[in-house]
């Protein structure tokens, strides 16, 4: 991970806010500069103020997958209606009237801090949209994959439930991408589509022994593996892979490689193909649960 000056002061930063969060872990805030860095190299040197935001935006992702997957004892079962409700009543930036819980009030920061750093509505508004809905679909992922569902239910789900469409949301909101508006236009509809499916069927691929290992069901392998042999189901996945990378490479070429999201996308692939390289053991196969 990089030592510049500037991440040691964003790791410094991102320790401080979410210093006695429950479940937080140090890995988290480190994992997220190292990404929002990453996401913000098509800027040359990015605005502090702007990775640290996007810093945050990547660690609230990091600190509910641990929050959700092994609840401590002390903090308590997540309540996920609590905080969707957080989201959808902090209308302008304004904290909702409900009281806070030790959840409800991590996200209530992170809204009033994106509010802060939005140059127009629109743009707030729509990374409210995706927080909302992104942490709607990790509610259902693990509900829904345990049922009879389809290989195309689970993609509808991976739109959302990869954080990407909230990540790109939050790095548009900080660097004025206007992608809020830009939405209307098809092929960044359609870059914003593949590149939310790429990411979810690449972190499946990588992480398909362990989640074998851990039991869950939350991956497009397994749940092709219920109709198919399990070389048959790898080997369909890494094919509808490679066919969102031929799609989102049709929409880059449609917006030009001058275009601030076609930059912003190829620091992305590098960011992530980088990180995995260098966090083999999250996806490392890991002891069954006892």
């Amino acid at each position: 991970m990089s030592k510049d000056a500037q991440s040691e002061r964003l790791l410094a930063r991102m320790l401080e806010w979410w210093k006695g969060v429950p479940q937080f872990k140090h890995r988290h805030a480190v994992d997220s500069v190292y990404l929002a860095r990453g996401y913000l190299e098509w800027q040359g040197t990015p605005d502090e103020e702007a990775a640290f935001w996007l810093a945050v935006s990547h660690c609230v992702w990091w600190w509910l997958d641990e929050r959700s997957e092994h609840s401590a004892a002390e903090a308590g079962p997540l309540d996920w209606a609590a905080l969707v409700a957080e989201v959808e009543g902090s209308e302008g930036g304004r904290a909702p009237a409900t009281p806070a819980t030790n959840d409800t009030q991590v996200l209530r920061r992170v809204i009033v801090g994106m509010a802060g750093q939005a140059r127009a509505e629109v743009d707030f508004n729509w990374w409210r949209t995706t927080i909302s809905k992104t942490i709607q679909a990790f509610q259902k992922t693990e509900v829904l994959v345990q049922s009879e569902t389809s290989f195309v239910e689970y993609l509808d789900l991976a739109l959302w439930n990869s954080s990407i469409r909230n990540l790109l949301a939050s790095t548009s909101l900080l660097c004025d991408l206007t992608l809020a508006t830009r939405r209307s236009d098809p092929p960044v509809l359609a870059l914003e589509s593949a590149l939310c499916l790429d990411a979810r069927l690449e972190n499946d691929l990588r992480s398909v022994d362990n989640e074998r290992r851990l039991g869950t069901q939350a991956n497009a392998v397994l749940l092709m593996e219920r109709v198919m042999s399990p070389p048959a189901a790898l080997a369909f996945i890494q094919e509808q892979h490679a066919g969102c990378r031929r799609l989102l490479k049709a929409s880059q070429d449609a917006l030009g490689p001058g275009d601030p999201l076609v930059r912003l996308i190829t620091a992305m692939f590098k960011t992530h193909h980088q990180w995995y390289e260098t966090r083999p053991s999250r996806y490392q196969a890991s002891p069954p649960p006892q």
